[in-house]
C-alpha cells in the first residue's frame, strides 16, 4: 500500500476543506453580526452586555482557555448539559459534531460505542480496543462495556476530536470524552432533584458539598437512584427491554496536604439491574449467505409431524421463498414487525452491570516546576443476553459474562523556561485483566451448534511522552509532541462446541442443557490456546499557533495516532493458536480557526481536517471450515476529510443560541484481500460506508430566558438535532441500515427569585420518531436495535 499525495498536496486539501467550512457557517454568522445592537470596539472589564463565557478545559493536560488550545474540542458545564436533557455521556452525540454514539451492541443498556470523525469500534469484547478513549478525572475507562457513565455534577465534559495520543494515551485514534468531577471548595452546599416521568420513569439525585477541615480538607457526595419500565416488551414472556434500575454514586475529597500539595480523591460506583436494549426482527436479509441455514432449520422444525412435539408455525412464510435451494427473493416471516419496541424473543435478556473505581491525583509544586501522579483502579462484572433474531425460537442467540479490572499509574512533570517555553514530560503505566463466556446458541435445539468461547486477557502498556511549546513572537508558537507507546498482551482461550447428551451427542443448546458437555467438532474437546505478543510505537505531534489578535486564534497541526494489535477473541481458530491482528495507525492533518466576534456575544470555531488511516481493524463474516467466523481483521486503508463548526452566540441579554455542523467524507482507498476477504460471506468492496459514520451532523439550540421580577425567572430552550443515514457494520446491509433522522427536544424551567427553587419540564424526541441505534444480521435474520420512544417529565430542584 502505498499514498499517492505528498504532504503539500494533502496540506492543500485540508486547507480546501477550511474555505468550504468557513464558507459553510459564513452567511448565517454574518447575518447575526449585523443584527446585533452597536457596542464599543473595546469593551471594558466588566460589561453592561452580554457576553459568551469563557471556558476553561485541560485539552493539554494543563488549563487553558477553550480559545486559545489548538485541538478541536467541545466542552459542557453541568448547567449547559442539564438544559440540554443530556443525562449521560452516551447523549453527547445530539450536540458535538462528528460524534456519533451506538447504544445497546452488547445487549446492555450501559454499554456504547463511541465514533469521533469516523474512528472508533464496533465491537465490545475486551480483545477489540476502543477508537475513542474515555477518561474520568484524567484516568482512562478502558472498556466499552460499563462505559456509559452518568452526569453527576462534573465541572465538565470535553469531547475531543483526532488523534490525542501524545498526551492523553491509549486508544485515542479518533479523538477522547473527558469527565472532570467537582472539586469541592469549602463551602457548604448541595441540591436534591426529583424527576417523574412516562414509562413510570422516577429519578431521585442528591449533591452535597462540605467542609471537613477549614480550608485543609472539603468533601462532596453525589448519589443518583433511577428507575423506569421498559418501553419495549418482549409479548411471550411479559419482560420489559429498555428499563432502568439503577443505583449510582460518587464521593470526592479535597485535601490540601500542604502549602504545595493537594491531594484530589475520588471513589464512584454504578449498579444497574437492567433487561436488553429493545430489539426486533425488521426482516429477512437476502443478501446474507447463511440464509441457507434458516431456510433448512425453517422446514425442520416446522414439518409435520413435527418431531418433538414443537408445534411451530413457519418461520418464513412466503410463496417465493420456498426453502433451499432455491430463489430467495421477497422473503417475509410471522415474527417481523415494521414498527413498534417489542419482540417475540424467549432466550437471554439480561444487562446486568457492577463497577466501582477509585482515582488519587496529587499535585506538588516543587520550586518552579509541577509534578502531578494520577492513579487510579477500576474493577467490573457485566451480564448481557440477548436473542438476536427476536423471535420464539432459539436461532441466533448469546449471553456473555465479562469481569475486569484495571490498573493505572501516570506521572507527569511540567513547568516553564523563562517567558516562552513550557514544557511537560510524563510516564504512563496500565494493566488490565479481563474474563470473558461468550456463549452462542445458532439453529438451535436440533440443527445448529451451541458455542462457548471462554477466555483470558492480560494487557500491559507502557508509554513516555513529552510536549514542548515555544513562543516565537508574543502572537506565533509552535509545539511540539512524541510519545512511545508499547502494549503487550497474553491470551489464553477455549473454544468448546457443546453437545447435548439426551440427544446421543449431537450440538445442541446450552440453555435447554445445563448438562451440555464440549464434543471435538472443530478442536479437541477441552482445548486450550494461547498466544503472547507485543506491539509497539512512536507517535509524534506537530503544531502551530497564531494568535492574531486577542479575540482571534488559528492552528494548523500534524498528529500521528496508533492502536494497539491483539488476538481474536470471537473467531473460532484452529489448532495453529489464536489469530492475531495488527495496530491501527493514523496520520491527520488539522487546520483550526476560533474566533470572538462582536465583543464576545458570537463565538465561531472551525476545524478541517484529513486522516490517513491505515491497518483498519474490522469485523468480518467468513466461512472458517465447518461454521461461520466473526474474527477482526486489518481490512486495508482509508482516507477521511471533513470539517466541524461551532457557534455560540448571546446577541441580547437573556437569549443564546448554540449550533454545530459536520462532515465526514470517509472512503476505503485500498483491500487487504489476501487477510479474509476470499472466503467473506458478504462480499467487502472500497464502496462501503463507514460504520457508525453518518456524513452530516447538526444541531440548533435556542435558549431564552424572561425575567418575572419578584416571582423570578422562566427559561425555554428547543434543540434540534440531525445526522444523516448510518450503517451499524462493514461490509454494509441495507436491511439494518437507519435513514437520515431529526430529533426535537425542548425544556421550559422556572426558576425562583433566590434561586433555591427550580421546576423543569422537559420533552425529548418530541415527534416520536422510530430509529436504530445498531443492527445486526445473523443466519438471515435482520434486527435493529431501536432508540427511547417519545419521552417527557418534570424535575423539581430544590438547592442550598
Amino acid at each position: 500500500m502505498h499514498d499517492s499525495l505528498t504532504p503539500s498536496t494533502r496540506l492543500f486539501s485540508v486547507k480546501r476543506a477550511a474555505v468550504l467550512a468557513s464558507g459553510y457557517v459564513a452567511t448565517s454568522a454574518a447575518a447575526l453580526l449585523t443584527a446585533l445592537p452597536p457596542a464599543a470596539a473595546e469593551p471594558a472589564a466588566k460589561t453592561d452586555y452580554a457576553i459568551v463565557e469563557e471556558i476553561e478545559v485541560t485539552a493539554r493536560r494543563r488549563a487553558e482557555s477553550i480559545q486559545t488550545v489548538p485541538v478541536a474540542v467541545a466542552a459542557f458545564s453541568t448547567e449547559n448539559l442539564e438544559m440540554r436533557s443530556v443525562a449521560n455521556i452516551a447523549d453527547l452525540a445530539s450536540i458535538a459534531p462528528n460524534l456519533y454514539v451506538s447504544s445497546g451492541p452488547s445487549g446492555g443498556s450501559a454499554t456504547a460505542s463511541f465514533f469521533i470523525r469516523g474512528i472508533g469500534q464496533t465491537d465490545f469484547i475486551p480483545n477489540t480496543d476502543p477508537g475513542v478513549g474515555v477518561y474520568l478525572d484524567g484516568a482512562y475507562i478502558a472498556r466499552q462495556t460499563g462505559n456509559v457513565l452518568g452526569i453527576l455534577e462534573p465541572e465538565r465534559v470535553e469531547v475531543l476530536r483526532g488523534p490525542q495520543g501524545t498526551l492523553f494515551g491509549r486508544n485515542t485514534i479518533g479523538g477522547a470524552i473527558s469527565i472532570t468531577s467537582k472539586r469541592p471548595t469549602g463551602d457548604f452546599t448541595g441540591k436534591v432533584e426529583m424527576t417523574a416521568g412516562n414509562y413510570d420513569h422516577y429519578a431521585g439525585k442528591a449533591y452535597v458539598e462540605f467542609p471537613l477541615a477549614e480550608d485543609r480538607l472539603a468533601g462532596s457526595v453525589s448519589v443518583l437512584r433511577e428507575i423506569q419500565d421498559g418501553y419495549g416488551k418482549r409479548v411471550v414472556t411479559g419482560e420489559d427491554m429498555g428499563d432502568k434500575d439503577v443505583w449510582s454514586g460518587r464521593a470526592v475529597l479535597n485535601w490540601k496536604a500542604g502549602e504545595d500539595v493537594t491531594v484530589f480523591f475520588t471513589v464512584d460506583g454504578t449498579s444497574r439491574d437492567d433487561h436488553a436494549f429493545p430489539h426486533h426482527p425488521i426482516g429477512i436479509s437476502e443478501s446474507d449467505p447463511n440464509i441457507a441455514g434458516l431456510l433448512a432449520y425453517d422446514a425442520f422444525v416446522a414439518a409435520p409431524p413435527p418431531p418433538f412435539g414443537f408445534g411451530l408455525p413457519y418461520l418464513i412464510t412466503s410463496p417465493t421463498c420456498p426453502g433451499f435451494p432455491g430463489p430467495v427473493t421477497d422473503c417475509t416471516s410471522p415474527y417481523v414487525t415494521a414498527g413498534g419496541y417489542d419482540n417475540q424473543g424467549v432466550g437471554p435478556n439480561v444487562g446486568t452491570l457492577d463497577v466501582w473505581g477509585v482515582s488519587a491525583t496529587v499535585d506538588w509544586q516543587i520550586g518552579e516546576v509541577s509534578l502531578r501522579s494520577i492513579t487510579a483502579y477500576r474493577d467490573q462484572h457485566d451480564v448481557s443476553g440477548v436473542d438476536y433474531d427476536g423471535g420464539p425460537l432459539p436461532i441466533s442467540e448469546q449471553q456473555t459474562d465479562f469481569k475486569s479490572d484495571q490498573f493505572s499509574q501516570e506521572l507527569q512533570l511540567f513547568g516553564k523556561l523563562g517567558e516562552r517555553i513550557d514544557w511537560l514530560v510524563g510516564a504512563y503505566y496500565s494493566r488490565e485483566t479481563s474474563d470473558i463466556i461468550f456463549d452462542a446458541n445458532f439453529l438451535q435445539p436440533f440443527v445448529g451448534p451451541s458455542i462457548q468461547l471462554a477466555s483470558h486477557l492480560k494487557t500491559n502498556s507502557y508509554a513516555l511522552f513529552s510536549s514542548v511549546t515555544v513562543g516565537l513572537t508574543d502572537e506565533f508558537s509552535v509545539t511540539g509532541g512524541i510519545r512511545y507507546s508499547k502494549d503487550k498482551k497474553t491470551f489464553t482461550d477455549r473454544p468448546d462446541f457443546l453437545a447435548n447428551p439426551l440427544l446421543g451427542g449431537a450440538p445442541s443448546s446450552m440453555y435447554a442443557t445445563p448438562g451440555g458437555v464440549p464434543i471435538p467438532l472443530f478442536l479437541p474437546a477441552g482445548t486450550v490456546i494461547s498466544a503472547s505478543d507485543s506491539w509497539d510505537n512512536v507517535s509524534p505531534k506537530i503544531s502551530a499557533e497564531y494568535q492574531a489578535t486577542d479575540n482571534t486564534f488559528f492552528y494548523g497541526a500534524v498528529s500521528w495516532g496508533y492502536k494497539s494489535g491483539s488476538y481474536n477473541g470471537r473467531a473460532l481458530v484452529g489448532s495453529a493458536g489464536p489469530t492475531p491482528y495488527e495496530p491501527e495507525k493514523v496520520i491527520s492533518y488539522e487546520l483550526g480557526a476560533k474566533l470572538d466576534l462582536a465583543n464576545k456575544r458570537v463565538r465561531l470555531n472551525m476545524a478541517a481536517f484529513q486522516t490517513d488511516y491505515d491497518n483498519i481493524q474490522t469485523i468480518v463474516l467468513i466461512t472458517d471450515g465447518p461454521v461461520v467466523n466473526t474474527p477482526t481483521v486489518n481490512a486495508g486503508e482509508a482516507r477521511i476529510r471533513g470539517f466541524e463548526a461551532e457557534l455560540t452566540a448571546v446577541p441580547v441579554e437573556g437569549l443564546r443560541i448554540d449550533g454545530s455542523l459536520g462532515y465526514v467524507d470517509a472512503e476505503y482507498q485500498e483491500l487487504n484481500p489476501s487477510d479474509t476477504f476470499p472466503n467473506a460471506q458478504i462480499p467487502f468492496t472500497t464502496d462501503e460506508k463507514f460504520a457508525q459514520t453518518p456524513e452530516w451532523t447538526a444541531a440548533l439550540g435556542i435558549q431564552y430566558e424572561f425575567s418575572l421580577g419578584d416571582v423570578g425567572s422562566l427559561t425555554l430552550r428547543g434543540d434540534v438535532n440531525h445526522r444523516s443515514k448510518i450503517h451499524p457494520n462493514v461490509p454494509n446491509v441495507e436491511e439494518v441500515a437507519d435513514d437520515a433522522l431529526t430529533l426535537f427536544n425542548a425544556r421550559v424551567t422556572y426558576t425562583s427569585a433566590n434561586e433555591l427553587w427550580q421546576v423543569a419540564v422537559f420533552g425529548t424526541n418530541l415527534t416520536d420518531e422510530h430509529y436504530k441505534t445498531f443492527g445486526f444480521v445473523g443466519f438471515g435474520i435482520a434486527s435493529g436495535y431501536f432508540g427511547p420512544p417519545r419521552m417527557y417529565g418534570a424535575t423539581l430542584t430544590r438547592r442550598f
